[in-house]
């Protein structure tokens, strides 16, 4: 259906020698289409007998049977009516073409962002950290995290695994995924069949993971010990690690909390939420640091000032993030080309939109002051970058979303 949706300039090319004929006598879209077009309307047809005789703007209408009396390929036919759906089918009884020989108005291009967003499909696998019992208000409830294929058409989520899980990492023919407790799962990435799983560092507490193709390593973010951890992806042996600073080692708890991870060529990216290791001070000094991956001790930051920045990735050669409290979504290093009232984390891309995920905000106290709207519920945004168009799919049985990654149709 793509070929109705044209623009001013094509639609002058198209009618080019060709009488212009309007389909719809919308008091909204065929009056504007008539004080827009800048070239002259032949008449209008509509199916409402009741406005055939009728004129607007001294633009005569009739019923669509006048279309018979007209030659093959002299006329151009632009649809001014919302419900272009119901007008397609009848005009391509008429042997005409869509996109050849009609169109809809350019006035109703953002009718067709809406359309796409609306109509699209997309499967989602989605994890989430929630224990079984969130708190006090969701006893008795089917409330819990875990692994969850969550469809945008049918809004059906189907649980693939329960327990509290982070990160999504891409493996080869696998999934790697990180759980808060019992360290890394490894499911099928056709099935989701759950194949095998390993523990890694006691305390780890970890939120991330990722997987080094190059290297054949499972890396994990261990936001309990404020360290990164290397494992052989097929022995499951650890062979390395990275502490952020001696901190943990004077204090004996978590000072950075280190998050997502991702792997870029040499580069691996870890988000953390404070560089300076005060965040139990409330000191959110976060960002991303990059490590070099032939030389662990080399570092550098490379996006400061966030505020509990989570789902670092590259996208389309770009570095993408999400800056969670302030609902911030960054799809290049200065630009916020997203901003939603809720506490995000989990980010993924289609080709087409991006998908975000929205958690039930727990800051309060935090945001007073900064924040006119907080957002308690749980789920999935889609987002279109170029329109800002969004939508929203409640995943009601959540509390909290970590990650996202796209599975297809």
């Amino acid at each position: 259906m793509d070929n109705i949706w044209k623009n001013w300039q094509e639609v002058s090319k198209l009618t080019k020698d060709r009488k212009i004929i309007l389909f719809g006598k919308s008091e909204d879209w065929a009056e504007k289409t008539i004080l827009s077009a800048r070239m002259p309307i032949a008449y209008i047809v509509d199916n409402n007998i009741n406005l055939h005789g009728t004129e607007l703007h001294g633009v005569p209408v009739y019923a669509p049977a006048k279309l018979k009396s007209e030659k093959p390929g002299s006329f151009y036919i632009l649809i001014t009516s919302g419900s272009f759906f119901s007008i397609i089918p009848e005009l391509e009884g008429y042997g005409l073409e869509e996109g050849k020989d009609f169109c809809c108005t350019p006035l109703l291009l953002n009718q067709k962002t809406l359309t796409d967003i609306i109509t699209h499909k997309q499967r989602l696998l989605v994890s989430s950290p929630d224990h079984s019992v969130y708190s006090e208000i969701d006893k008795g409830k089917d409330i819990g995290g875990g692994v969850f294929i969550y469809d945008i058409d049918s809004h059906e989520s189907q649980r693939v695994a329960s327990g509290s899980f982070h990160q999504i990492a891409k493996g080869k023919d696998v999934f790697y995924i990180i759980h808060h407790f019992e360290g890394v799962h490894i499911f099928s990435d056709k099935t989701l069949k759950h194949l095998d799983s390993f523990p890694i560092d006691e305390n780890s507490k970890p939120h991330g993971v990722a997987f080094c193709p190059k290297r054949n390593l499972v890396i994990t973010g261990c936001s309990g010990l404020d360290k990164v951890s290397f494992f052989d992806a097929t022995s499951y042996k650890k062979v390395d690690e990275i502490k952020i600073s001696d901190r943990y080692d004077k204090l004996g708890s978590e000072q950075h909390h280190i998050n997502d991870l991702w792997v870029e060529g040499d580069s691996l990216f870890v988000s953390m939420f404070s560089f300076s290791g005060f965040c139990k001070n409330n000191n959110y000094d976060g960002g991303i640091m990059e490590f070099n991956l032939n030389n662990l001790s080399e570092k550098r930051i490379v996006v400061s000032n966030l505020w509990m920045p989570h789902s670092v990735q590259m996208i389309g050669g770009n570095l993408c993030y999400v800056d969670s409290m302030r609902g911030h979504l960054h799809l290049s290093d200065k630009k916020v080309s997203g901003e939603f009232p809720w506490f995000i984390r989990g980010l993924a891309f289609d080709g087409q939109y991006y998908y975000i995920g929205v958690n039930q905000n727990r800051y309060f106290d935090r945001l007073k002051g900064i924040s006119n709207c907080i957002m308690l519920t749980a789920g999935v945004l889609l987002f279109d970058e170029e329109s800002k168009g969004t939508r929203f799919f409640a995943m009601e049985n959540l509390r909290q979303v970590h990650d996202l990654w796209v599975l297809g149709e």
